[in-house]
């Protein structure tokens, strides 16, 4: 069975996001009955700010985003950035297996995901199969098989990733 998709969009010209799931709560009191405590502080963003602004919808349905130049089409809205969760098991997504991806470093050597040949998408985490760095093969942490998929390995490296996208504004 194969892992629901998620797909979050960043609108064109707004600060919110528009996360598309039929596995997610909707609501902020939905998500703190239903969530996972690390995931919490997630939840807060479904309900409008101190200045009424709303930054989180989720959207009840799956999606499937279209990639046309500089932004994406979901369900005819426009995005300028998509991220398309797969959860912790590998989905297979046409155009978006391991072999179009090839390693992306910010700076000299540390690689943070892997970036495909073409278009603009990234695979973080577990699934893109990062390269341990010399700093981890001398401390023996490449010597555990299973730290290669290990979640505190590999998030700080998607926490660096994301830092240098930086904001992605329309041509």
């Amino acid at each position: 069975m194969k892992e629901p998709l998620s797909v979050v969009n960043s609108r064109v010209g707004e600060r919110s996001i528009d996360w598309y799931s039929d596995a997610l709560p909707t609501t902020c009191d939905g998500w703190q009955q239903q969530i996972r405590g690390r995931y919490q502080a997630i939840g807060r963003y479904l309900r409008p700010d101190r200045f009424g602004v709303r930054r989180l919808t989720v959207v009840e349905r799956r999606a499937t985003p279209i990639t046309l130049p500089n932004l994406a089409l979901v369900d005819g809205r426009t995005y300028d950035l998509v991220v398309v969760c797969t959860g912790n098991r590998e989905t297979d997504i046409d155009g978006l297996s391991i072999g179009a991806f090839d390693e992306y470093p910010i700076g000299d050597r540390n690689v943070v995901a892997s970036r495909h040949f073409d278009l603009p998408a990234f695979r973080v985490g577990p699934h893109a199969q990062l390269p341990y760095t010399a700093q981890e093969r001398a401390d023996g942490v490449a010597d555990i098989a299973a730290n290669a998929v290990s979640i505190w390995r590999t998030a700080s490296k998607t926490a660096a990733l994301a830092a240098t996208l930086g904001a992605v504004t329309p041509d």
